[in-house]
């Protein structure tokens, strides 16, 4: 299930890194994210210590709870988010948007790191249906 999602997402021309352990995944986010000077990140994503991490690189983080929030995303060189579901029958990652978990963060910047964790992968689009 899991080779199948991968493949799907990069037969529409996603970067596609893992499945990969917590820690591997916060180093593959920051090495990706350290070539802006500012990324967005939600509150949802699943990564333990990325925002110290993200930091420790000197990368300016664009927290959605920040007043100058929607001003400043358009300067945004990627949004960082979390992940709801994701189907690997037909491939979909289904997004939250919620306080705190904006949709504009995966839309506005050129650049956007989703990160989903594999037992959030479900078969199928109806399996996703029926969890909803």
């Amino acid at each position: 299930m899991i080779d199948d999602l991968v493949a799907a997402l990069r037969a529409n021309t996603c970067t596609v890194s893992g499945p990969m352990n917590v820690d591997d995944a916060r180093a593959a986010v920051v090495a990706r994210a350290a070539e802006h000077a500012l990324v967005a990140c939600n509150a949802d994503v699943p990564v333990p210590g990325l925002l110290d991490a993200l930091r420790a690189r000197d990368i300016e983080i664009l927290a959605t709870d920040d007043p100058s929030w929607a001003a400043r995303l358009p300067d945004v060189g990627v949004g960082i988010t979390g992940s709801y579901r994701a189907v690997a029958q037909p491939a979909a990652i289904a997004l939250v948007a919620a306080p705190g978990s904006p949709r504009a963060t995966s839309l506005v910047p050129p650049e956007h790191i989703c990160v989903l964790r594999v037992a959030d992968v479900v078969p199928t689009l109806a399996d996703a249906m029926q969890e909803i």
